[in-house]
């Protein structure tokens, strides 16, 4: 009795194709729910944000960083010895080329902002925005 359904199951493509679909299905449904967590390195641990003479950086690091080098356009950079935890504000007159070249507000905005923060552990993290 057993081979004959069995038999009829094999023979019926249409049950078989919907079984497997709902397997699929069914099998997705219960994977998603297992998945790796999001590793929290690429969450940024520093948002930015720009004003008519300021650039404000907000460490959401956990801790004090130390010789954050931050740099505009990929042209001005700025070096802060310290950057606390919280928001700092840096004056974008104090942004410099390789000449010595100060930052000067024009026309245009500013494009992209990266932040290089050396960290002993994992080495250096770069942030671009």
């Amino acid at each position: 009795m057993m081979q004959t359904d069995l038999m009829n199951w094999i023979c019926k493509p249409a049950r078989r194709n919907v079984t497997s679909f709902l397997l699929i299905v069914c099998l997705a449904v219960f994977t998603t729910g297992c998945g790796v967590p999001v590793p929290s390195v690429s969450i940024p641990i520093a948002d930015i944000a720009v004003t008519k003479n300021d650039l404000i950086v907000q460490n959401r690091s956990g801790s004090v960083r130390y010789d954050v080098q931050i740099t505009i356009d990929d042209k001005y950079t700025y070096v802060a010895d310290v950057l606390p935890l919280g928001k700092s504000s840096l004056l974008l007159a104090e942004f410099v080329d390789d000449r010595g070249h100060r930052y000067k507000r024009g026309l245009l905005n500013i494009r992209n902002v990266m932040i290089n923060m050396p960290d002993s552990i994992v080495g250096n993290r770069y942030y671009r925005w």
